[in-house]
């Protein structure tokens, strides 16, 4: 069986309330930056959920981050794998999919990734994905090229 596609660069809930996670209108953002807008809201929505929140899905999300912080440096492969495995399962428009951790400032509090793939259909998308001591995550795409 051939796997469905789909032309939308918008998910299915994006494109019936219009709007992005942030409350950005869809028509507010550039055509060309539309897919890696959603695919980012979609990996902060992700990030952003502790597992077992979801009875239905209950691996989608993140362990609970504090615990990640408390176990370090252990944790941080940990964490790596992690990431990995969602956005492998749970982002089907990705492919290709590399973490790899980014420097940060001991006094800085937070923990960050780059997170890069290619986009069915060919395109190279990189995010940066950062996460603080409070839990809070945040999801920045940094570059798409073909």
């Amino acid at each position: 069986m051939a796997e469905a596609r789909s032309n939308l660069p918008e998910s299915l809930f994006e494109k019936l309330a219009d709007q992005y996670a942030d409350g950005t209108a869809i028509s507010a953002v550039p055509m060309a930056y539309r897919r890696a807008k959603s695919i980012a809201d979609h990996l902060w929505r992700m990030f952003n959920t502790r597992q077992g929140a979801l009875p239905h899905l209950p691996d989608y999300g993140l362990p609970d981050i504090s615990e990640i912080y408390r176990k370090l440096p252990a944790s941080l492969k940990e964490l790596e794998t992690t990431l990995l495995t969602l956005v492998t399962k749970y982002e089907p428009r990705l492919e290709r999919v590399r973490i790899r951790p980014l420097a940060t400032m001991p006094n800085e509090f937070r923990l960050s990734f780059e997170l890069s793939a290619s986009v069915k259909g060919g395109e190279r998308i990189s995010f940066q994905t950062s996460f603080n001591t409070s839990g809070e995550t945040h999801v920045q795409p940094l570059k798409a090229r073909t």
